[in-house]
């Protein structure tokens, strides 16, 4: 992780100050980039191409498209040739890049790598002895790769949208990486000492979750007993709710009168402990829950302390307004910041610190 952000950061120092940082692009790199070297030992060298990578290219076209395709009856898709065309070449290629992965790992079986294809590739189940498919192996890796950059880069362009927006909190962050971190490299112990700077996840979470929606079905065993919620809603035995998230964490009867706002105290201590059961799902519900919510609160937390060590933020445009789009998961629209290095970093040894005491 502090290998890809590293080169984040050293992007976004040699831009310079004056020089507009496409925000949300740059943290799909990060979060794309980080979530295939951790999980697969691939690198897709983000940072060093002026363009978005091929592989996030088609994998953008692909969501796009089958985004597009709920809202269209199957014989309308049917017309559209030259889309279903682009469709299947974005198909293949995502499918060939993770089929190549598995292609090298097979060639080098001897790797020490304990990541997510060594498990898939070599683990089996305890009862049966199967191992899994290496169609199954490429459909996961696909998942992983998909689900595990668009939330996490959504939920740090929420961030830094909602922290230059609120200079209260953006200090108390700041001051709290330079209590913690000072001028040394940030290191895995460290993490845990961010109070504040996961409180400010926590709360960008709530306001502007990632995840716009879960479902949850009644399963009452007796039909003929109706299921009443807070003495309004009769649901039947089998039927299907839609939980809007953004909705849900905007209750004012759980977080008051002010539950509009960006308030990261919210999500320190007692206040966080405290929360009613239910009242806070960004990473969905139940057993289909997110199973990289570690993995990505770990990867937010590190990023947004370690450019904040470095780096001073303002938006290009001081008449910023927050909007939404989404492909897969909720993210920002497109917004531009500058980032200015802090005035006790030098540039030339910007690299060496990174990693080691100066």
């Amino acid at each position: 992780m502090l290998d890809i952000a590293s080169q984040m950061v050293l992007k976004w120092a040699r831009f310079g100050p004056t020089n507009p940082i496409n925000v949300v692009q740059d943290f799909t790199r990060l979060t794309i980039d980080t979530i295939a070297l951790c999980a697969m030992d691939t690198r897709f060298n983000s940072f060093y191409m002026n363009e978005v990578p091929p592989y996030v290219e088609a994998m953008v076209g692909l969501l796009r498209e089958c985004q597009q395709r709920t809202y269209r009856p199957w014989w309308y898709t049917a017309l559209w040739r030259e889309a279903n065309q682009k469709y299947e070449e974005n198909k293949r290629h995502v499918h060939q890049i993770a089929a190549d992965v598995i292609a090298r790992r097979r060639a080098n079986p001897s790797s020490d790598k304990k990541d997510l294809v060594d498990a898939m590739l070599n683990g089996s189940d305890p009862k049966t002895g199967k191992k899994l498919t290496d169609e199954t192996i490429i459909d996961n890796m696909i998942t992983f790769l998909i689900a595990g950059h668009e939330t996490t880069s959504g939920l740090l362009s929420f961030l830094f949208a909602l922290l230059v927006q609120n200079p209260e909190a953006y200090m108390k962050l700041q001051n709290e990486v330079d209590i913690v971190l000072g001028a040394e490299p940030i290191t895995a112990d460290k993490l845990k000492d961010l109070l504040y700077t996961k409180a400010c996840l926590w709360e960008t979470l709530r306001l502007q979750p990632p995840s716009g929606v879960w479902t949850v079905t009644c399963m009452e065993s007796d039909p003929s007993v109706p299921v009443v919620l807070a003495n309004k809603w009769e649901v039947r035995s089998g039927q299907t709710m839609i939980i809007v998230n953004p909705k849900l964490h905007r209750d004012p009867h759980v977080w008051g009168d002010d539950a509009e706002e960006f308030r990261p105290e919210r999500m320190l201590g007692e206040n966080f402990t405290k929360l009613p059961k239910n009242a806070l799902k960004p990473f969905g519900n139940g057993q289909r829950a997110c199973i990289g919510r570690a993995f990505a609160m770990q990867e937010a937390t590190l990023a947004s302390a370690l450019l904040f060590q470095k780096f001073d933020f303002k938006l290009v445009d001081p008449g910023f307004k927050l909007s939404v789009q989404q492909n897969l998961a909720l993210k920002p629209h497109e917004y531009f910041m500058y980032a200015k290095l802090r005035p006790q970093i030098d540039i030339m040894s910007l690299q060496r610190d990174l990693f080691s005491a100066g």
